[in-house]
């Protein structure tokens, strides 16, 4: 019961897309690098830490992609 808790609670973390000013961005290719960003954060951290910091580490790296982010939490 717990393990299907926490399944769910991890699936549910994994769909945080950031909102951006397709103006003020230079990359083009927005879906394309999300899905990169969301590969490199998951292989680099826990399952906790992944749902912990998704949104900033999933920013982070869309804004070094060229991205202006705006719904950033810090």
């Amino acid at each position: 019961m717990i393990r299907v808790l926490f399944l769910l609670l991890l699936t549910g973390c994994s769909s945080y897309v950031p909102v951006y000013d397709p103006t003020g961005s230079t990359s083009k290719e927005f879906y394309d690098d999300l899905a990169e960003c969301r590969f490199v954060a998951e292989s680099q951290m826990s399952g906790f830490q992944y749902g912990y910091y998704e949104k900033q580490v999933i920013s982070k790296c869309m804004e070094n992609r060229g991205y202006s982010v705006l719904n950033t939490t810090k």
